[in-house]
């Protein structure tokens, strides 16, 4: 058996906030994704003493996302970021079935191979407003007023913009879900001259500094292995043991808005677990009622869990937890009590 497949989507918004020409909160976002796959799979005959399943498996997906702001107020006036990631699966599979007793047992002995490379950036800077002036706080609240950049000397500015003052078009206006001093109207405002240059230099506690560059890659090679017995000791019941091991592949938080500074931060690894199982199914009561009886121990090792970050435009990220253990017991039966009647318990 042969299947190739592709699919991919692109996505670009611009949104104006505000209905008026003259005040700006455009959004902008791109995301374009592109996955291609094809798998390969050999079969042999079933109903002999040895059976066997064996292919190969290949995908590469890559996602670009850039996302930006404009917003001519006293907040970040221009914020950018770009993050894209490639991911490129190679893998190969096989199964071998041993049948034997007189086909009353079975043993399954299964693996798969994966290569997997990923490499990934994320970056971003912003730009604060350069004003010809100091705009007054008066009306603003102290948490509006804590967030503002007051930068009085044009000679900063790296983007220049032109200015009319007949117009005012590049005057400080605020959010119109808030206050809005009369002073920065018209020609009594503070108007805006340029932008600033990005700040790489800033690590922390900067409206306008860089954020990243996170440049990197993440490489796997994982072996998952599965031992699965079986044995049916009549023709009402068979009894099964399974073994199992798997991973989740690790990679990069490319969901966050803000980016970290830390590669670390940034990055998590592998899950890896560890199955055992064993069960039976079969009938009772000459037919009448089938049951399905399984115990089951999973162990998983740095689990990858969504943790709360305190941060409001991001309140989660992809981390590592420690370990889990799962056990327990699931159990279901169906008895036909009537000919139109069947119960279940599970």
């Amino acid at each position: 058996d042969w299947l190739t497949a592709y699919s991919g989507f692109m996505r670009d918004t611009s949104e104006e906030n505000f209905d008026s020409p003259y005040y700006e909160n455009n959004q902008i976002r791109h995301i374009e994704f592109d996955q291609w796959s094809t798998e390969l799979r050999f079969t042999s005959p079933t109903g002999g003493a040895i059976e066997w399943m064996a292919g190969v498996f290949i995908q590469d997906t890559t996602l670009d996302n850039v996302t930006g702001n404009l917003r001519a107020n006293v907040r970040r006036g221009i914020r950018m970021n770009n993050v894209w990631e490639d991911v490129r699966w190679k893998t190969a599979f096989s199964t071998v079935t041993f049948n034997f007793m007189d086909d009353k047992a079975a043993i399954d002995l299964g693996g798969r191979y994966a290569d997997i490379a990923k490499d990934t950036f994320a970056g971003g800077y912003g730009r604060q407003w350069v004003v010809n002036g100091t705009p007054d706080l008066t009306g603003l609240s102290g948490s509006q007023a804590a967030s503002l950049i007051q930068i009085t000397d044009p000679s900063t500015a790296d983007i220049y913009l032109p200015y009319n003052p007949a117009l005012g078009l590049y005057y400080f206006r605020w959010n119109a879900n808030q206050v809005t001093p009369s002073n920065w109207i018209g020609s009594a405002g503070a108007p805006v001259v340029g932008a600033t240059k990005p700040d790489f230099s800033c690590l922390s506690g900067c409206l306008v500094n860089s954020q990243g560059p996170q440049q990197g890659d993440f490489g796997s090679k994982e072996f998952d292995p599965q031992v699965v017995l079986r044995y049916r000791p009549n023709d009402n019941h068979s009894l099964f043991a399974r073994w199992a091991q798997s991973f989740k592949l690790g990679g990069f938080d490319t969901g966050q808005t803000t980016i970290s500074r830390d590669f670390n931060e940034f990055a998590f690894n592998n899950e890896n677990s560890e199955t055992f199982e064993l069960g039976s199914k079969g009938k009772l009561l000459d037919g009448q009622a089938r049951y399905e009886l399984t115990f089951f121990r999973t162990e998983f090792k740095d689990l990858q869990l969504q943790a709360a970050t305190g941060n409001v435009i991001d309140p989660n990220a992809n981390i590592n937890a420690g370990a889990q253990l799962v056990k327990g017991v699931e159990f279901s039966i169906d008895y036909a009590a009537t000919d139109r009647l069947t119960l279940n318990v599970a």
